[in-house]
């Protein structure tokens, strides 16, 4: 138990990375390595990036992360979804604002990033947030969600997202220990806001 809670601090400290770029926990993740090379056919990751197009959109809802052991933080989340290079590629960018008794404050937190398909890598998202930190993961798509996880200290942490029959982009994070208890860690319940 000692050792589960040592690895909860140490991941608490960090879970506001969590939020935003669809809950993209970069602050997680072990830096990307300098990679040049072909992304593949522009036609075939065009069609493959059409499954996740029921993210793309502006999206706006109430959020809450665990910032420490027994701190829970409440947000108002913003998620500004497109896509780029004709359709190749989704461009993310997540902002988290304090909220307290209804009243929306500061910013704390925010991240950029991208998300596209490889013929042979799959569906990856790079992610980016204001304190340096910076990630690729694999996504396992489906035509209405996705899934990701990272490693963290004492487990693994991991996302899961859908969007629901009334249309409400509902993501959850867990982290998992290495006994396979899953403790919450995000909730995230946004809608289409409309876009000028």
């Amino acid at each position: 138990m000692q050792r589960y809670g040592w690895a909860m601090r140490g991941l608490c400290r960090q879970v506001t990375a969590v939020i935003a770029a669809l809950g993209f926990s970069a602050a997680l993740a072990a830096p990307l390595g300098a990679q040049t090379g072909t992304a593949g056919d522009p036609a075939a990751r065009r069609t493959a990036m059409e499954r996740v197009s029921f993210m793309v959109g502006a999206w706006a809802g109430d959020a809450w992360a665990m910032t420490g052991p027994g701190t829970r933080r409440e947000m108002r989340q913003t998620e500004s979804i497109r896509y780029a290079l004709g359709g190749q590629v989704l461009l993310v960018e997540g902002v988290g604002r304090a909220l307290a008794n209804g009243v929306v404050g500061d910013t704390v937190f925010h991240a950029v990033a991208t998300i596209d398909w490889l013929p042979d890598r799959g569906y990856l998202m790079r992610s980016y947030i204001t304190t340096g930190h910076y990630g690729e993961f694999p996504i396992i798509a489906t035509d209405s969600g996705y899934t990701w996880e990272t490693e963290a200290r004492g487990g693994k942490v991991q996302y899961r997202m859908h969007l629901t029959p009334e249309g409400v982009f509902d993501e959850r994070g867990w982290f998992i220990t290495a006994e396979g208890r899953e403790v919450p860690t995000l909730g995230m319940l946004l809608r289409r806001v409309p876009t000028p």
